[in-house]
């Protein structure tokens, strides 16, 4: 068993429940634990026997290109298609919206378990 960290994954995107943050946007970020079987990898030295970081990042940026209005439903998307994706025994998931429009609130996150 091993783990796979993704930390600060960086993307400009549209979601929200006011026009104004589908219109003009914000900054997300993804955090991202994925426990898998690094044993084949270990033993080969080949990228298929692993979980390609290419990949990972782009179908976290697939999602994030698809228009949420909120980011519970963005991260469940999200924590998803990953499973589905990748041989994972568990997944963590983080995304946090920088700015949201509201004043004193720099940052809001949601996370779970997949």
């Amino acid at each position: 068993m091993g783990t796979l960290s993704f930390k600060d994954l960086t993307f400009y995107a549209y979601h929200g429940v006011f026009k104004e943050e589908q219109k003009i946007g914000t900054y997300f970020t993804v955090d991202l634990i994925i426990d898998t079987d690094f044993s084949k990898v270990f033993a080969s030295d080949y990228i298929g026997d692993t979980i390609d970081y290419t990949k990972v990042y782009q179908c976290i940026k697939t999602q994030m290109e698809i228009k949420s209005n909120t980011i519970e439903h963005l991260l469940h998307r999200v924590g998803q298609m990953l499973k589905q994706e990748f041989k994972a025994k568990k997944i963590d998931l983080t995304i946090t919206k920088h700015h949201p429009p509201f004043k004193g609130i720099p940052s809001v996150s949601v996370s779970d378990s997949f």
